[in-house]
């Protein structure tokens, strides 16, 4: 069916959207554009879409300079009302500013903070854990347990106290949001941007007056926090050792600043952080000799007494090898989209055999599939589609694989979220021996909101093993 306007392109994405599959429509465009191809493009009314699985084309795409692709001023405008002006939103020396004041949060200090403030928050956790005669748990929401657990330990690491302990009260001009209605807002204000992103230069044909109210919510929760735990009037810390992450660069801190800072820290926190711990759990209870191979190493290495470090975790070789195949099957960041401030040119996607170099015009959207890239056989072989954590004994961490993109703009916290995942897995592993899904085999969808999250049809329940002791 001929669609010269791309409005079918856009009814696609719009309903791949709403079930929850827009990663595997990425991969369904470049499958149909042919064999052997892996760059495409059509036209959404007025915008160039490009779509790229090609590594060579990707390595062009995030080493360009920031002349040449941004983010653009509609990525900027549709994620400013939730994200804040800052690293979500933000080119050139903007960004770069708010890159350099996000560095202290990630120094190896903060991040066996960190540690220490996880292992605190689990055992709160497991407290409330009720275990049945027959040593299974009951029934568990993992998604949103995850959810909870990450967003308290990203409160603990910026204000110093836990989301959970919060009381609520007012605030000078209006009410401080509960726990439940920051949460909740931070969901929907997100899943709305999600929506709105699909639409791509266009997102501002999607309004909704429930939106600014929740994005409201979101800013009266951070603000109620900024004031309660920064001076306003202070100067900045030096202090290598401070838990607060925002070294400011002026001389005084600013609250629209302060929040420009730390709302994109509290996000990536929590959903990012969540997503990869739920996908690591989906994929063991799908793969219970993994599990079980796993929780060997996790023994004899850790031991069971909770005496788990940072040096420790580095150790865990096939801890480490099921994180990483876990990011490539589950792509916790599906795509990357940029926008071509300049003309550029791609080494493939050209010509009658899409194999020779294609320009990409200024105005067009690019799109890196990294789903899709993830998961073509001829990099990762036949079996590119099943959970298999012994491949990466001899697989290089090379431009075919990049969870956390590459270049410039690559996520600032990688190691923080490996080290998280790596030390809440190897504490549930040294505590429970089994996982699994209750009523049957469990499913995953993909929700690509401003950060993914994964939806499961099961709830989760873990068995507590005969030799586990308390702590």
């Amino acid at each position: 069916m001929k669609d010269p306007l791309g409005a079918l392109q856009l009814r696609n994405h719009l309903r791949a959207r709403r079930e929850h599959r827009w990663p595997s429509l990425l991969t369904e465009i470049l499958d149909s554009a042919g064999n052997d191809v892996h760059t495409a493009s059509h036209r959404v009314f007025t915008q160039q879409l490009v779509y790229t699985r090609d590594v060579d084309s990707i390595k062009t795409i995030l080493s360009a300079p920031s002349s040449h692709l941004v983010l653009g001023s509609s990525r900027g405008a549709n994620f400013k009302p939730v994200a804040g002006d800052g690293l979500f939103t933000a080119d050139g020396k903007v960004w770069e500013h708010y890159r350099a004041s996000a560095r202290p949060y990630f120094t190896q200090a903060k991040q066996t903070s960190f540690i220490e403030t996880l292992e605190a928050l689990i055992q709160q956790r497991w407290r409330s854990f009720s275990v049945q005669n027959d040593g299974w748990t009951e029934s568990i929401d993992l998604q949103s347990f995850l959810l909870d657990l990450t967003l308290d330990a990203s409160m603990e690491n910026l204000f110093g106290q836990s989301h959970s302990s919060q009381t609520s009260g007012a605030e000078k001009g209006g009410h401080v949001p509960d726990r439940s209605s920051f949460a909740a807002s931070l969901d929907a204000a997100s899943s709305f941007v999600g929506d709105r992103t699909v639409l791509g230069k266009m997102y501002w044909m999607k309004q909704s007056r429930d939106f600014h109210g929740h994005c409201d919510t979101i800013r009266r929760f951070v603000d109620h926090h900024i004031n309660g735990v920064y001076n306003p009037c202070s100067s900045p810390s030096t202090d290598e050792e401070d838990l607060k992450p925002s070294v400011a660069i002026e001389h005084q801190y600013h609250p629209t600043e302060l929040r420009n800072r730390i709302q994109p820290l509290l996000f990536t926190g929590r959903n990012p952080s969540a997503a990869l711990l739920a996908i690591i759990f989906f994929f063991l209870q799908q793969n219970l000799s993994i599990y079980g191979q796993l929780r060997n190493e996790i023994r004899t290495t850790l031991g069971l007494d909770g005496n788990v470090t940072l040096t420790k975790l580095a150790t865990c070789q096939y801890l480490q090898f099921c994180i990483l195949e876990s990011l490539r099957l589950g792509n916790v960041v599906p795509a990357i989209m940029r926008s071509a401030e300049k003309d550029l040119v791609l080494p493939r996607g050209g010509g009658s055999d899409k194999q020779s170099p294609v320009l990409v015009p200024q105005g067009s959207t690019i799109i890196v599939c990294i789903q899709s890239l993830h998961l073509r056989k001829d990099l990762w072989g036949e079996d590119a589609a099943s959970f298999v954590p012994e491949r990466w004994h001899s697989r290089p961490w090379d431009w075919s694989f990049i969870p956390f993109s590459k270049g410039r703009r690559r996520c600032i916290g990688q190691q923080l979220a490996m080290n998280q995942a790596a030390y809440v897995v190897a504490r549930f592993l040294q505590r429970f021996d089994s996982i699994q899904s209750v009523g049957g085999e469990s499913t995953v969808k993909t929700s690509t909101d401003i950060a993914t999250k994964f939806f499961f049809d099961k709830q989760m329940r873990f068995h507590l093993a005969s030799s586990d002791t308390p702590g």
